[in-house]
């Protein structure tokens, strides 16, 4: 059996396809996500995710796999906040004048 998800590099017209489609899926997946961040609800969760891998905290507390952890975590973050960013570069600074003085208990 052949498997037809294989592009030929050498075909533009298949490369051509190949580009498309995925043009096409992250344009999806950023109008997805854009119209997730309109509710509070998902912004809640996406603020309590942030919280949880540590982004405004040091990565370096005394032990190295520790650190190792918490740079992983740090790292997830960060990809979120930029996520967050390439659909909407008001999402994050909304999400911190959003909860500006709750505690972490909620």
């Amino acid at each position: 059996m052949v498997d037809k998800s294989v592009t030929d590099a050498g075909d533009a017209a298949q490369v051509q396809q190949k580009v498309k489609k995925y043009k096409s899926r992250a344009l999806i997946e950023r109008e997805e996500l854009k119209a997730l961040l309109r509710e509070i609800a998902f912004r809640r969760f996406v603020w309590r995710l942030l919280g949880e891998c540590g982004i405004g905290n040091d990565a370096y507390l005394g032990d190295v796999n520790d650190m190792l952890i918490n740079s992983g975590k740090r790292h997830i973050g960060m990809r979120l906040i930029h996520y967050l960013d390439e659909v909407d570069e008001t999402a994050y600074p909304k999400m911190m004048l959003e909860n500006i003085g709750k505690d972490d208990d909620g």
